[in-house]
């Protein structure tokens, strides 16, 4: 309904570390050690209270920003303002394709803010910081796992020092 405000995402964090630490269990961490902000919602457009809870968790939890990966659809505003900011932070893009009409119907935000604006930019993050960008990939049969697909991923990959997440599609029934 909303975007989250930057002491709600920080009371997240706080909650699971609170949580962590009252109910040790065997080979857990005794709080949060990794923090990826993804899911219902696009990240970098909530760049302010984003970056705000960034820093809270930065500067006053003591958590790593080598730590923190931000995810996106490819918000080329957002990401030109991440590479601006003073941490490290881990950059995940959500490609799914590398044909630019394709990514569209995967990822309508292509039609806004195309693929190769969104691979500039991913490369001028992994200049600025030194921190590859990890390329998202959820395979879909017929879709996205061609050899032309797998080939341009490949030269994305290349070109901007990127690792790269195969993402198993869920099955559902039919």
């Amino acid at each position: 309904d909303r975007h989250l405000d930057a002491g709600e995402i920080v009371a997240q964090v706080a909650y699971a570390n609170a949580y962590l630490g009252a109910n040790p269990l065997p080979h857990s961490p005794e709080r949060v050690t990794n923090i990826v902000f993804m899911g219902m919602g696009e990240p970098l457009a909530n760049y302010t209270n984003t970056i705000e809870s960034i820093r809270r968790m930065i500067e006053e939890m003591g958590i790593s920003a080598r730590a923190i990966t931000v995810s996106t659809v490819g918000f080329v505003p957002g990401m030109r303002k991440l590479v601006a900011e003073p941490w490290p932070l881990n950059l995940a893009v959500s490609l799914h394709s590398t044909i630019p009409s394709e990514r569209s119907k995967l990822v309508p935000i292509n039609d806004r803010y195309p693929i190769d604006d969104v691979i500039d930019v991913a490369g001028e993050y992994y200049s600025a910081k030194g921190r590859r960008v990890s390329l998202e990939w959820t395979l879909i049969e017929g879709e996205n796992d061609s050899d032309e697909e797998s080939i341009g991923l490949a030269r994305i990959a290349r070109l901007i020092h990127a690792h790269v997440n195969v993402i198993a599609l869920n099955p559902t029934p039919l």
